[in-house]
């Protein structure tokens, strides 16, 4: 998730961008089965939306992550 720059930081001085990294990383930390998202990107930029999104769509493609089902 691109943590490590933030690594020295408190949670208080990060952008909420940041901030919202940082709770899906901890909540992939224990390796869930299926991970619930409700408006990951909400109260973020355009840029901030982008980001988001294609670090979800890495994690997604990623060949440890549990398989799609419909």
């Amino acid at each position: 998730m691109g943590m490590g720059p933030l690594l020295n930081r408190s949670f208080s001085s990060l952008s909420e961008g940041e901030r919202k990294r940082v709770q899906i990383a901890r909540a992939l930390m224990t390796d869930p089965e299926l991970l619930l998202l409700d408006e990951p990107a909400a109260g973020l930029d355009l840029g901030g939306r982008e980001e988001l999104v294609h670090k979800l769509g890495e994690l997604a493609r990623d060949e440890d992550a549990p398989p799609w089902s419909s």
